[in-house]
């Protein structure tokens, strides 16, 4: 129980870390939100996914810039990190919004079809 909820509490101090990582050092394109959704800290605390949102969309220059820096976030978290060895970062893309929003245009258009159907069965 103790070794969960010390990984836990990790999880949630590289989430803010990070956050404030981008926030200060990240020279993203305008109109642009970056958002860090969770992350999950091996059990050996080795390594640390870092999952990310990008508002309006996940596009390849952001992912090159991610890649590009992805050393720098690094340093910048071990400065921070008052442990040893600080896990090494991977950054993964969550695209919960953008399969949601699929699925609601899914439906929406699947809730029209339906009702012209009905419409014209009664006609």
């Amino acid at each position: 129980m103790g070794d969960s909820y010390r990984l836990k509490q990790l999880n949630n101090l590289i989430q803010q870390l990070f956050s404030e990582i981008l926030q200060k050092e990240g020279n993203f394109p305008q109109n642009y939100f970056i958002t860090v959704n969770r992350v999950d800290v091996s059990k050996d605390l080795n390594n640390a996914k870092i999952f990310i949102s990008v508002y309006p969309e996940i596009t390849k220059e952001i992912k090159q810039y991610f890649q590009k820096n992805i050393f720098s976030f690094q340093q910048e978290l071990n400065k921070k990190l008052n442990i040893h060895p600080v896990p090494k970062i991977q950054i993964f893309y969550d695209e919960s919004e953008k399969n949601a929003a699929k699925i609601e245009a899914l439906l929406y258009k699947a809730k029209n079809q339906s009702k012209k159907i009905n419409k014209k069965s009664q006609d």
